[in-house]
Parts: structure tokens; C-alpha cells; sequence
């Protein structure tokens, strides 16, 4: 008889196998960086409340904010 947990244990193993998210992740990159420097071109110096692009993007500090970006994977 299989058991339920090793069946979905070595499904999991499977399915992890076949995702490599450094790979994902690095193959990216290159198309998130062109994009923040766009952002960054056009937007830099454009308030967001009572602070920049530029504050957000340069170090957050003492700033309530939240820079939020969606990964297709």
C-alpha cells in the first residue's frame, strides 16, 4: 500500500527537480535591471506622497513605503 505522504513527498522531489528558480531568477534579471532603469530615467524626481522615486529606489531609510514587484516564474 502507498502512503499518502510519500506519494506526495516524491511528487514534490519530482516537480522540484525540474524548477530551477536560481536559473529563473538570474535569467531575469537583466530585463528587471533595464526596467528599473527606465523607471528610474523617467520617474527618479517624481513625488510619491511626500518622497521621490529617487528616496525610494536609494535606501529607504526612515521612509514608509513598499516597492512591490511580481515574478513570473
Amino acid at each position: 500500500m502507498i502512503n499518502l505522504e510519500n506519494k506526495l513527498t516524491s511528487t514534490y522531489q519530482n516537480q522540484k527537480s525540474e524548477i530551477n528558480i536560481e536559473e529563473k531568477i538570474s535569467s531575469q534579471l537583466p530585463g528587471w535591471q533595464e526596467r528599473l532603469a527606465r523607471i528610474m530615467s523617467e520617474f527618479g524626481d517624481e513625488p510619491i506622497g511626500e518622497i521621490t522615486v529617487s528616496s525610494v529606489y536609494g535606501g529607504m531609510r526612515g521612509l514608509f513605503a513598499l516597492v512591490l514587484s511580481l515574478i513570473h516564474i
